[in-house]
C-alpha cells in the first residue's frame, strides 16, 4: 500500500511541475512573440499543444530534469487551467492562450 501512495504523490508533484512550467514558459513565449514583431498587437498569441510541449521539455532540460513531458501531460495541464475555477488558459480547438499567471501573485 505505501508504494501506491508514494507513486501518487510523485505523479501529483510531476503534474504540478508540468502545469507551472507550461504557464510560465508559455506566457514568456507569448510575450516574446509580441515584443519581437511590432505588428503583433496582443500578448495573448495562441500556442499549440506541440509548442507548449517543446517549451516545457526545454525548461525541464534547463532545470536538469531528465524526464520529459508528453502531449498528454500538457493536455491535462490545459484542462486543469482552463477550468472555470482556475481560468488561467483559454482553449479553442488546438489554440491555447495563456491569459494569467496561476497561482496569482499575492
Amino acid at each position: 500500500m505505501p508504494r501506491k501512495s508514494g507513486r501518487r504523490r510523485v505523479c501529483r508533484q510531476r503534474a504540478g511541475v508540468v502545469l507551472r512550467f507550461m504557464l510560465e514558459e508559455g506566457r514568456n513565449y507569448q510575450r516574446s512573440l509580441s515584443q519581437s514583431d511590432t505588428q503583433v498587437q496582443q500578448v495573448n498569441a495562441p500556442l499549440s499543444v506541440d509548442s507548449l510541449t517543446l517549451l516545457v521539455n526545454q525548461r525541464l532540460e534547463r532545470e536538469g530534469d531528465l524526464a520529459r513531458a508528453s502531449q498528454d501531460d500538457i493536455r491535462t495541464a490545459i484542462a486543469v487551467t482552463a477550468s472555470p475555477l482556475v481560468g488561467a488558459v483559454h482553449q479553442t480547438e488546438e489554440a491555447v492562450t495563456i491569459v494569467s499567471r496561476w497561482p496569482p501573485r499575492l
